[in-house]
């Protein structure tokens, strides 16, 4: 059943950000990232309508979240317990951004890794959704955002919000895709008093 979104004026055949944006209580200091967010979604979501394919959109979105949430588990329990294997997540290229300072390459991201005091994190919210093929020249790639809570060793707990950008790798041994971070985006999110 079509309607028009509210946040971008486009024809919707099916779900778009209105459904599929995460409700949180009104917070000033929320509102302007899940804005973000319901564009970026309903974008995404929009063009996904329109592409014909031969597997449909909720399919996408399906396995989106499948291996989306496969991937967070994977992720944060290198961080916390397995950190020496975390740069196999990573493209060799790759690029992380923690908190405005920037890491490449296999190398540079081992020895970051390993400086950080060992970890705690606590996921507590996690959104997903593929990129549309155009916007990355026919690579398979998923755009995943978690926000939750980190204690590192020595320091007290504090909240974090973390952006990937996963791109589907062929895999030699299965006919499943191995997804690798090509881009990461790390921040803390302290709250002004």
């Amino acid at each position: 059943q079509g309607h028009t979104c509210t946040h971008c004026g486009n024809s919707v055949e099916s779900d778009c950000c209105e459904q599929r944006s995460i409700s949180f209580s009104s917070n000033s200091n929320w509102e302007g990232v899940f804005i973000l967010v319901r564009f970026l979604t309903c974008s995404v979501f929009t063009n996904w309508t329109h592409m014909a394919s031969t597997v449909d959109f909720r399919t996408h979105v399906d396995q989106s979240c499948r291996y989306s949430e496969e991937f967070v588990n994977i992720y944060y329990d290198c961080m916390d317990k397995k950190r020496r294997n975390l740069t196999r997540l990573y493209l060799d290229k790759a690029t992380l951004v923690w908190n405005g300072n920037a890491v490449s390459g296999q190398d540079a991201l081992g020895e970051f890794f390993e400086s950080l005091p060992s970890s705690e994190f606590q996921v507590h919210t996690l959104d997903c959704q593929p990129v549309h093929e155009q916007a990355t020249q026919g690579q398979t790639t998923l755009l995943v955002v978690t926000a939750g809570s980190v204690k590192f060793d020595g320091n007290k707990q504090r909240y974090f919000n973390q952006n990937f950008l996963l791109t589907a790798q062929a895999s030699p041994s299965s006919d499943q895709p191995v997804w690798k971070i090509a881009s990461d985006c790390f921040r803390f999110q302290d709250w002004a008093s």
